[in-house]
Formats: structure tokens, C-alpha cells, sequence
């Protein structure tokens, strides 16, 4: 039998480093994929300080060595690639996330991280991932009417005010508390406070006494 197979990193087809400017025509700056139009990718979205990230992409890099030919495979630092960070913030949940793309749809793998494993999502086992894994692809910011651009500034905007108060309430929870009973219990006695000055200086008018009928007819 032949001698099995040894893996020099610097001898291997790797995963193409997609980037920001070139991530929505699957467009590559070095070697690695053979992707051609209509095809799909098999990509990976990874975070440079993520420990099970570092663990994924020496087995990434081989995916793209065995499939060369057969499937483009890239990856993303959402680290230094901010535009397509953001792209995709509400898709990407954790690190590293690894998805097929195809016809302007993407489905996340579920699977475990071997190399063995990743072949089959890869050649057509992403097909038997569950509805829910699949999804439309975010749209480009770059193509965005102007309604998508004032919707989008006001998402994040209200996410980063939920997450600024998520932090605070993670950890000043007993402070936060208090200022919330506090700022009620002020409310209310300032609220209280000018309702008795409103009916000081304006007094409701007196209602008419009513007249019993007998004492008339006396």
C-alpha cells in the first residue's frame, strides 16, 4: 500500500483569504480556489484570538488542499475584514462558524470539525443540514438604498444602546437597581409635588349642591 499522505503546511493548496472588497464576487487576490461562477464556496468566519478557531484552520487549509479541483474553499478574518463583519453580525453567532454558499444563500454547518467530516458537508452534505440552517445571504451595504442604509444606521444604533446596557446591568446589577427604584420613587413624589401646587393654585371649580325636590315645594 502507499505510504499515507504527509501535509507540509507551506506545500498546501490553502483556503483563500477572502477580504473585504472582494468577498461579494467571491473574487481572489492570491492562490488556492478554483471557484468559478455559479459554484459554490465553502467558507469559513474565524476570529484570530479564538481558540477553537486556531484549532479549525490548519484542518481548513487541508479542506482546500483535498477538494482543490472540486469546491473553492475561503476564509475570513472578521477581525481585519470589518466590512463583512458587519455584513454578516446578525448570521455569525460564534467562532468559528463554516458555511456553504451558493445561488445567494448560505447554510451553516453543524457538524464536527474534522477533516473527514468537513468533506462531506463540503460535497454535497450541506444539503441534509436542517431548513433552519439555511438562509438568505445578507445584502451588500455597498448596494444598499437609501431606506436600507437609515434602517440599518438605526439597528445598530439601538444595538449598541441594548449592549451599553447589557454591560452595565451584567455588572452593576445591585446599582442598577437601585437607580431604577430610586428614579421611580423620585418620579413619583415630583409627580405627587405638582399635583398638590396644580389644586393649590387652581382649585377645581365647586359642583352645584342639588336641591332635594320636598324642600322646594316648601
Amino acid at each position: 500500500s502507499s505510504p499515507a499522505r504527509s501535509y507540509d503546511p507551506s506545500e498546501m493548496i490553502k483556503a483563500v483569504h477572502m477580504k473585504d472588497s472582494e468577498f461579494g464576487k467571491f473574487a481572489v487576490e492570491q492562490g488556492g480556489g478554483d471557484g468559478r461562477d455559479g459554484e459554490g464556496w465553502v467558507v469559513l468566519f474565524y476570529m484570530p484570538w479564538c481558540g477553537y478557531c486556531k484549532d479549525v484552520l490548519p484542518v481548513w487549509d487541508r479542506l482546500a488542499d483535498e477538494l482543490k479541483g472540486e469546491v473553492s474553499v475561503g476564509k475570513v478574518n472578521l477581525e481585519s475584514e470589518t466590512a463583512v463583519s458587519h455584513r454578516f453580525r446578525h448570521k455569525v453567532k460564534g467562532y468559528p462558524t463554516m458555511v456553504y454558499i451558493k445561488d445567494n444563500a448560505m447554510t451553516t454547518y453543524s457538524g464536527n470539525r474534522d477533516i473527514n467530516n468537513l468533506k462531506t458537508f463540503a460535497r454535497g452534505g450541506w444539503k441534509q443540514e436542517s431548513p433552519q440552517a439555511t438562509c438568505l445571504l445578507p445584502l451588500d451595504p455597498a448596494n444598499f438604498s437609501m431606506a436600507q442604509k437609515i434602517q440599518t444606521f438605526l439597528e445598530d444604533f439601538v444595538l449598541e444602546i441594548a449592549q451599553s446596557y447589557r454591560g452595565i446591568w451584567q455588572n452593576h446589577q445591585n446599582e442598577f437597581l437601585s437607580a431604577i427604584s430610586i428614579s421611580f420613587s423620585c418620579g413619583g413624589i415630583f409627580g405627587f409635588g405638582i399635583k398638590i401646587i396644580i389644586d393649590t393654585l387652581l382649585p377645581p371649580p365647586l359642583a352645584p349642591r342639588a336641591t332635594h325636590p320636598k324642600a322646594k315645594a316648601l
